[in-house]
């Protein structure tokens, strides 16, 4: 469960989106690549990544220890709900589980990866509401279905969606995933939409640009 295209897409786009963090938490950081993406980006960011899974945790401290930026990268191996930091944060973000107990494999990281049974929806948004600054903002990925749902329960619980983007992989076909930005401060939501490849499979110009600073071949 490394890289994945989605992924890549989600922390360019989070990094062009927000305002220049000071204090980010990056909820299920896998080995890294978000938390990564946002070092490169924001020079006077502090980051923290958490990571129940320990073969990814530790991939990521390694990763975090190789890179240019390892003294602003941070390595929690724990869960969200147990990890208690001193100060709050003014991004969060999170590309979480979202299966709920289907396709199970018998890999209990790849589970842990997909599933939703070791970070639920409600389990993310309590972390959010007590790890969020008053003017922080979020950034979460899913799959259709999964973000209307947390949309739902994120406004049920004060946070309003500020933007959503719709992530299809080419245009005419259904949406892949959702970005969603949320904030405490209510607004009206604008949406987008954006196409990872052409019809003759190509990156689309909107994805060269957004992702040629992390990419070596764009």
């Amino acid at each position: 469960m490394k890289v994945t295209t989605e992924g890549c897409l989600f922390g360019a786009w989070v990094a062009a989106a927000c305002k220049a963090p000071r204090a980010v938490l990056d909820i299920g950081t896998g080995t890294g690549l978000l938390a990564l993406m946002l070092a490169q980006t924001f020079p006077a960011a502090l980051i923290d990544a958490v990571e129940v899974d320990g073969p990814a945790a530790g991939e990521a401290r390694g990763n975090f220890g190789t890179s240019p930026w390892s003294e602003r990268l941070r390595m929690t191996h724990g869960t969200v709900q147990s990890f208690d930091p001193p100060t709050t944060f003014d991004l969060i973000i999170s590309n979480p589980p979202f299966y709920n107990q289907s396709l199970r494999s018998a890999s209990r990281s790849i589970n842990w990866a997909r599933h939703d049974g070791e970070l639920s929806q409600e389990d993310l948004l309590d972390a959010i509401c007590r790890l969020l600054a008053d003017d922080g903002e979020v950034f979460v990925l899913y799959p259709v279905p999964e973000a209307e749902r947390f949309e739902g329960m994120a406004q049920g619980r004060g946070l309003s969606p500020q933007r959503k983007l719709k992530v299809y992989d080419v245009a005419g076909a259904a949406p892949i995933r959702v970005i969603g930005q949320y904030a405490k401060t209510v607004t009206d939501t604008v949406e987008e939409d954006f196409y990872i490849k052409t019809g003759d499979g190509n990156y689309t110009p909107g994805f060269v640009k957004l992702l040629r600073d992390y990419y070596l071949h764009l």
